[in-house]
């Protein structure tokens, strides 16, 4: 057996002889890092910890910022931050590598340890370069917009402001309802600097557009905010959010059918946004596009089932097609979901309402209208509901004006449009009714 295993052997060495010594010696090679795996381990892994230990020891803090630079620039940040670490670990009071060190913790979105990371060099050296911008747009991504507008005060106090950082103090004092501020901050992002042609603003940028008019929007200026958006779309046309926010300037604006278009642009790049298509009924509706309306209305809560807000609209659509007992059967579902939130559920029995004068059902229409009054008195600011401006309280006294009238109840009627007119003194529905009410008793 052993002579002939030798002699397969000197065979394959026979059958080599021909073959070029650098490829012979590959094979040699690779045969041994199979047979013998340990060979090729890291000189490291064979060193006792203590012998490593002493190994790491003898690494200098700029050894392992080097190393960290050389990961950071392959975006290879988790290696970097832990060089980074490994450096502010033998020298604590070094500001850079902490800046270092939190700077690669933001790009892995670990805002809370890279806000610990710069709040250090704030105490290391509090005029390091830039370092209360940084301070403050970690304290932004966790949603402490007061200190994060305290650092960036911070900065612009001690002239140390970065002007890409414009649009993140603008974010702060937007996120605080401080619109005005935001607006003007927002504004310089979108304006060279005079004073720095260099500077890092870019005029282009079509995120400084958006939410520059994401603020003119909250200060009711809804031209500027159109213009804004539309800037914005110019500069990248591939962005949904900004169409669907041009969308909604123009529907501030009434202008129905360029809202519509801006936000079917918005569920062509994305169609599986439920807001996308809410707000593109929407505007459909507003069109008196009923049955595109309801269709948009039901593809958005296929997206978001759980909004019952969705089926509400729908159910408008569709009593707007005189699908009264369609509308019902949605409205009725709705209500057997434990919603705690009364006045959406007010909506909910004003709507029904409406489908019951529809079919000529007054006695059960003037029973919903009275659900949606009792629900509603919970209330004394009506503004907290986000509905379509149709549906205020004033509306549901209004219809059941319609329903007594209907029931030849003609002074509770009257009363009913009476408070209706008092709710909204310009609501010309209920005082046309009063008045030609008022000549028949």
């Amino acid at each position: 057996m052993q002579n002939c295993y030798q002699a397969r052997v000197k065979s394959l060495l026979h059958s080599l002889f021909h073959i070029s010594c650098p490829f012979f010696l590959e094979l040699v090679v690779a045969s041994a890092i199979l047979n013998f795996p340990q060979l090729v381990q890291p000189v490291n892994a064979k060193l006792p910890s203590q012998q490593q230990s002493i190994l790491l020891s003898q690494s200098t803090a700029a050894d392992f910022e080097k190393q960290g630079q050389e990961f950071y620039s392959n975006r290879r940040y988790q290696e970097a931050f832990e060089s980074y670490d490994k450096a502010t670990q033998l020298d604590p009071k070094n500001a850079r590598y902490w800046h270092r060190r939190g700077k690669t913790l933001s790009l892995l979105r670990r805002y809370q340890e890279a806000f610990e990371s710069f709040d250090k060099v704030t105490q290391l050296d509090p005029r390091y370069g830039y370092i209360w911008c940084d301070r403050g747009n970690a304290l932004l991504q966790l949603e402490r917009y007061q200190e994060a507008l305290d650092s960036y005060d911070k900065a612009t106090q001690a002239g140390d402001w970065r002007d890409k950082d414009d649009i993140n103090r603008g974010e702060a004092l937007y996120y605080l309802k401080r619109y005005q501020e935001a607006f003007e901050w927002y504004d310089k992002a979108t304006k060279i600097n005079p004073s720095n042609p260099a500077t890092q603003r870019n005029p282009d940028n079509p995120v400084s557009w958006n939410v520059r008019g994401n603020a003119l929007l909250q200060l009711k200026r809804y031209q500027e905010a159109f213009e804004s958006y539309d800037e914005a779309t110019r500069f990248e046309s591939s962005n949904p959010d900004y169409w669907n926010n041009r969308g909604n300037a123009l529907h501030q604006l009434e202008r129905y059918r360029e809202a519509f278009e801006s936000y079917d642009k918005a569920t062509q790049l994305k169609s599986d946004n439920p807001d996308y298509w809410n707000n593109r009924g929407n505007a459909l509706y507003n069109l008196t596009r009923y049955q595109a309306s309801f269709e948009s209305y039901d593809k958005a809560h296929s997206l978001m089932p759980e909004n019952q807000l969705l089926l509400y609209y729908g159910a408008r659509s569709l009593i707007a097609l005189g699908k009264n007992q369609e509308a019902l059967a949605i409205l009725n579902d709705i209500l057997t979901k434990n919603n705690p939130n009364r006045l959406y559920i007010s909506k909910v029995w004003h709507l029904k309402g409406i489908a019951y004068i529809n079919l000529g059902e007054f006695q059960n229409a003037l029973m919903q209208f009275d659900k949606a009054i009792s629900l509603n008195n919970y209330y004394d600011d009506n503004s907290k509901v986000d509905f379509t401006r149709d549906l205020g309280s004033e509306d549901s006294w209004y219809g059941k004006g319609s329903a007594l009238v209907n029931l030849k109840r003609y002074t509770e009627a009257l009363d009913a449009f009476n408070k209706a007119s008092e709710l909204k003194p310009d609501f010309s529905s209920a005082i046309k009714a009063r008045d030609q009410l008022r000549k028949l008793i």
